[in-house]
């Protein structure tokens, strides 16, 4: 059965099919093109996919920031302030808003996710002549736990089964490590800058087998936080020179045109940001330069090379160790990106050779060939790994760390507990991710409760715990009292509040499918 490869991306989705040593980004027959901008957009009649709008209160777009996050998190309040929809929060869960056919409508995060997926089903379905149930999906190395859960759900819902959630630098790689045909060693960075998140991956490539060696990345740092300086500026200069304060509306406007300037300034060094009505209907026009554009963005553009620097030290290499470096993502075009690139590895050359808006479909849809048989490819083993330390809570509240920053995955590990207290009847398990030493200071995902444990003195019990990590970065927990084979287990992610539960799924498939009838 075919399957294919899918890029979610925060600002544009791609379909890829690869077979018999030959691969295909699919155009979109839609939109007439093979880059869907990731929108969704509700009208009195239906929902339109890829029509690009940040204006409009019934265009969604750019969610991929906040999914898997709670409603309170900071920078989901900071996002939110920036879109012309309506976000809610339910129980610490950000709701969706919209008026759909005459309707207030509400929608999870996942559901607006699962309305592209499953137009991306649709788009490969209709080319390939089959309807297409299996995909690999491409997520940022640095989701956690609770984002790549969101993910999954978002896919079931379209109507695909996720046969992978691969990292997106890791796709890229893959399908830079294949064109190339790289036989020798060689160590590859892939630089991944996109819409909305910034990855870096140093992956080792050896005759077949891709194994990374560390990951580094910032899942807020992309071409909308770039977007949002350019307007923050514009802000700024009509308030000092027309002594105006923007509505939402017409921030909304700036905004959007922002955008496009942005992109102008990848080609020319110097753009016109001209918006109709916009001071107090008067026209705004303005002009910046390409220098200027860099300037307001420079500390932006200086983290992604300390995380470079990071990620280095975590792989154990310097810059002298890289073979290859790839560029991934349309913000990757940006010229300072490439100088700034070319500056830190001292003129090494830096590879574009594949589109890099297309580069990671291109190697989902070589893993899903390569998962289901259809492909003879020289490929051996893919070794991704997890970007942050994963531990427990100790009853000092110290953390304890079961698998490191990088470990690859699959991977399983037995550990031993017992008891602290005499007569103890029970154990709270709380599991973390992150690198400090203090268990609370780490991004909490969830805990569970092993009851009925041997009535002891304190040390006495004998409790055996496995920790799991699976193909697609999941976390599971097993707990098992080796006196009274009491036990318990839990997938991480299925206890997060703020992630759609087994009933409300199941009812969401079939509302989607009556919706793409």
């Amino acid at each position: 059965m075919a399957a294919i490869g899918i890029d979610l991306g925060t600002t544009f989705t791609c379909v890829g099919y690869f077979e018999n040593d030959r691969h295909e980004i699919i155009e979109n027959k839609y939109t007439g093109s093979r880059l869907t901008p990731s929108v969704v957009t509700f009208t009195d009649s239906g929902f339109k996919i890829g029509k690009p709008s940040r204006v409009s209160e019934n265009s969604v777009y750019e969610i991929k920031r906040i999914v898997g996050k709670s409603f309170l998190d900071e920078n989901v309040q900071k996002d939110i302030g920036n879109w012309s929809f309506k976000v809610t929060g339910d129980h610490s869960k950000p709701k969706i808003h919209v008026s759909f056919k005459n309707e207030n409508r509400i929608f999870s995060l996942e559901e607006i996710s699962a309305f592209i997926l499953r137009e991306m089903k649709n788009v490969a379905s209709l080319h390939l002549n089959q309807n297409i149930k299996q995909a690999v999906i491409t997520v940022p190395a640095y989701f956690n736990d609770s984002q790549r859960q969101a993910t999954i759900d978002a896919a079931k819902i379209a109507g695909l089964k996720v046969l992978n959630l691969l990292n997106e630098p890791t796709a890229a790689a893959l399908a830079y490590g294949y064109d190339k045909k790289l036989n020798n060693q060689s160590n590859v960075l892939v630089y991944d800058l996109g819409g909305g998140t910034f990855d870096v991956s140093i992956m080792e490539v050896d005759d077949g087998y891709f194994k990374i060696k560390a990951i580094g990345g910032d899942t807020l740092l992309g071409g909308t936080d770039f977007d949002n300086r350019l307007t923050d500026h514009f802000v700024k200069l009509i308030k000092d020179k027309h002594n105006i304060n923007l509505n939402k509306k017409a921030l909304l406007r700036l905004r959007n045109e922002c955008e496009k300037v942005k992109r102008e300034l990848t080609q020319l060094p110097e753009a016109t940001i001209e918006i109709d009505a916009l001071l107090n209907g008067c026209d705004f026009v303005e002009k910046i330069s390409r220098s200027t554009f860099e300037k307001i963005n420079a500390d932006l553009f200086k983290r992604t090379m300390d995380i470079i620097d990071t990620t280095l030290k975590s792989a154990n290499l310097t810059k002298n160790d890289i073979d290859d470096i790839v560029l991934v993502g349309g913000s990757s075009r940006i010229p300072k990106i490439k100088q700034m690139l070319l500056e830190y590895f001292d003129g090494k050359t830096i590879k574009q050779d594949i589109n890099p808006d297309e580069v990671v479909a291109y190697g989902a849809a070589i893993q899903a060939a390569l998962l289901t048989g259809t492909t003879n490819l020289s490929i051996k083993t893919i070794k991704d790994a997890i970007p942050q330390s994963l531990g427990a809570e100790k009853s000092n509240g110290q953390m304890v760390f079961y698998f490191n920053k990088n470990t690859n995955i699959p991977v399983s590990k037995n550990i031993n507990w017992t008891t602290i207290y005499d007569n103890q009847k029970s154990v709270r398990f709380s599991i973390y991710e992150g690198e400090d030493k203090i268990a609370k200071n780490n991004n909490f995902l969830g805990e569970f409760i092993l009851s009925n444990i041997k009535i002891a003195p304190a040390g006495s019990a004998k409790i055996n715990c496995t920790f799991s990590i699976d193909f697609n970065g999941i976390l599971s927990v097993v707990a098992r009292d080796l006196d009274t084979q009491s036990s318990n287990s839990i997938v991480i992610n299925s206890i997060r509040d703020y992630l759609i539960n087994p009933e409300e799924l199941e009812k969401t498939i079939i509302d989607m499918n009556d919706l793409f009838a």
